[in-house]
């Protein structure tokens, strides 16, 4: 396994490489790329009610949100992604979320 982290963007990319078999087999080297945002929200993000991930999430359903000073958030009632983009508008966060507060976003790339 190993683990990249990019303090500078907040940003922090782990790399799953596979686990080893029984009794010493190497076994298989499936990676498992998953990433972890880090995002302070800005007046922009609040206005337009979304915010940019560092890469489209494979599987966007399974992506997790944690507002930081709050609880974590459930997709598709709280928030969608598109593409790379976090979104809340009608959906639970809508009118909830505030400048400066930290977002933590977990998803597979």
């Amino acid at each position: 396994m190993s683990i990249v982290v990019y303090d500078n963007s907040g940003i922090t990319v782990i790399v799953d490489a596979g686990t080893q078999g029984p009794k010493g087999d190497p076994g298989t080297s499936t990676p498992i790329n998953y990433a972890v945002d880090y995002l302070n929200l800005t007046a922009l993000n609040i206005a337009e009610k979304k915010a940019t991930l560092s890469a489209a999430p494979t599987s966007p359903e399974k992506t997790i949100l944690d507002v930081i000073t709050g609880v974590a958030q459930k997709y598709g009632l709280d928030f969608i992604v598109s593409g790379n983009q976090l979104m809340w508008e009608f959906l639970g966060l809508d009118g909830k979320l505030a400048e400066n507060e930290q977002l933590r976003i977990e998803y597979f790339i």
